[in-house]
């Protein structure tokens, strides 16, 4: 049922194996797989958080609880658990992974790239880590990101994140041509991406190319980016476009 994107038959089957097995590492793992897809978050905490599973949780257990706390907007408590499994199962790529996602939304850059230097000791390579690492280094450390990017560009220049992510640091410094470029191949290797849409659009409008802009800012807004800067952005663009009128 899963494999056929037909969740809720999916969640009436797990919710019967653990009606069985209230144990089954497999029917949770499941069952709260789907919660999350639902964003359930509040259902996946009640789950997750039996006090029978205290110490005994799966990775995939203490990924989806601290995805939920963090869906629930309970930052800290999502950092708490997805440490204190890291602490337990400090070879899981998906749990380093989660917890440095969720430190750099909390402002805990540096404690970020710790997590992620650890996790990349172990795995060196992994793209996803590197990628997620680079993420975080362009806030902490342009230079040293700007290094990282090239090394990236030489092994994955196809992969439409090291793309966006090159675009992002070239934007940031003043360099929107070349931004532009890293964008436009990003948003070709993957359309769906709103964050490479919505950066397109704003380096566009910043070249003063307002139709170009305005087509992608368009598309983010479509794919679900709502954030007042990318309306704000929108905004301008269809102005100078004579699209709306100035407020008097």
């Amino acid at each position: 049922f899963d494999r056929l994107h037909q969740t809720a038959n999916a969640e009436a089957e797990w919710r019967a194996a653990l009606v069985i097995d209230p144990d089954s590492s497999v029917a949770l793992d499941g069952l709260s797989q789907d919660l999350i897809s639902e964003r359930d978050y509040a259902e996946a905490i009640a789950l997750l958080e039996d006090p029978r599973l205290a110490g005994e949780r799966t990775p995939v257990q203490i990924v989806n609880l601290g995805l939920a706390y963090a869906g629930s907007g309970k930052l800290d408590e999502s950092a708490k658990v997805l440490r204190d499994g890291f602490n337990t199962a400090p070879d899981s790529l998906p749990i380093a992974n989660g917890l440095a996602k969720v430190l750099y939304q909390l402002g805990r850059s540096e404690e970020a790239l710790t997590v992620l230097d650890l996790a990349l000791a172990r795995h060196p390579e992994d793209l996803s880590t590197k990628i997620h690492y680079f993420r975080v280094l362009i806030d902490v450390n342009p230079e040293k990101a700007a290094e990282m990017g090239r090394k990236l560009l030489q092994t994955s220049a196809n992969n439409w994140e090291v793309s966006y992510l090159n675009g992002i640091l070239d934007s940031k410094s003043g360099k929107l041509q070349r931004a532009r470029e890293h964008l436009e191949h990003s948003t070709k290797l993957n359309s769906d991406s709103a964050e490479a849409q919505a950066a397109l659009g704003s380096v566009l409008a910043q070249l003063k190319d307002m139709r170009g802009a305005k087509e992608h800012l368009e598309k983010a807004i479509a794919l679900g980016d709502t954030s007042s800067d990318i309306k704000q952005t929108l905004s301008d663009v269809l102005l100078s476009l004579g699209e709306v009128k100035a407020e008097q």
